[in-house]
């Protein structure tokens, strides 16, 4: 019988392990708590070895098709005249601000589901209630009253993750830095340059293109007070008015957009570090990294 993984996430790291678990004769399942995939999210780069992996992976020619066209990165003074340019580098330099391969994570997401769902089985709207560890084998209640068992069970979810509590007790170092990922309508005078502007106070003001239509903006923001990602949309859309309140540049358009019910996603940049061991032969957990530092990864001794 083939060895069955559950995975908890069908974001990017899960359907990404489910693709190659697939191809080494696993059986795969995918649950995901949001009703459908989410298209949300900002951009992504392929750097380095993940170049060689989603040439390895097939999905290659699929990633590029959905580049977001981001020339390069660009500096900008709060007049919106630019300090610095950095372009793309040609193709097999090093990367720059921008990589050569830049993708919204919505898409890679996409493009990942659509590689596995063949021989994947997705179920979205539930997530995990309670983990039964047996050792050799976990038995994973679903909200939705399921049960499955599986030799491996893997939390492939972001930093405020709900679930990873049933495999590690680590908690998150917040960091005080917050980012509010705001999709707004393209303009003509938006380009296809990361226009960054950088403001008193560890403020920062973004324009990013993408291949939908749209422009991404993102505000980003240092505070000493803790918890902020918490609260009701409505209080951390009047922070962001506070904070960044007489900022010229992009910034009132941006704020403006924001007022007029503009997509955002309002993140706090976190770390979470492993720990050696694990919590059983039959459980591991991924934290993929939604724009925020390192990442972990446990991997029990099963695999």
């Amino acid at each position: 019988m083939a060895p069955h993984v559950l995975i908890s996430g069908a974001g990017i790291a899960g359907p990404a392990l489910a693709h190659q678990l697939t191809a080494r004769g696993w059986e795969t399942t995918v649950i995901e708590r949001f009703p459908q995939r989410r298209d949300e999210g900002q951009n992504v780069d392929i750097r380095g070895a993940a170049r060689e992996v989603v040439r390895r992976m097939g999905i290659e020619r699929d990633v590029r098709a959905a580049n977001t066209g981001e020339v390069g990165t660009r500096f900008l003074k709060t007049d919106g005249s630019p300090a610095a340019s950095f372009p793309v580098t040609a193709s097999g330099e090093t990367d720059g601000p921008t990589a050569e391969l830049e993708i919204l994570r919505g898409e890679l997401s996409r493009i990942l589901v659509e590689h596995t769902i063949e021989h994947t089985d997705y179920r979205f709207d539930t997530e995990i209630a309670t983990v039964a560890d047996h050792g050799d084998h976990v038995t994973a209640t679903l909200q939705d009253g399921t049960d499955i068992d599986a030799d491996v069970l893997v939390i492939a979810e972001g930093l405020r993750s709900r679930s990873r509590r049933f495999v590690t007790s680590e908690e998150v170092n917040d960091l005080g830095m917050y980012f509010a990922y705001i999709t707004v309508p393209r303009s003509d005078a938006d380009d296809l340059w990361w226009n960054w502007q950088h403001e008193t106070n560890s403020r920062g003001v973004h324009l990013r293109p993408d291949n939908l239509g749209t422009t991404r903006a993102i505000l980003t923001f240092i505070s000493d007070v803790r918890g902020l990602e918490d609260l009701e949309q409505s209080d951390q859309k009047a922070i962001l008015q506070r904070t960044f309140e007489g900022v010229g540049g992009a910034a009132p358009r941006i704020l403006a957009e924001l007022d007029g019910g503009a997509p955002m996603y309002f993140s706090a940049v976190g770390q979470l570090s492993t720990v050696p061991g694990s919590t059983g032969a039959s459980s591991c957990w991924v934290t993929p990294r939604p724009a925020t530092p390192p990442s972990a990864v446990r991997v029990p001794a099963l695999l």
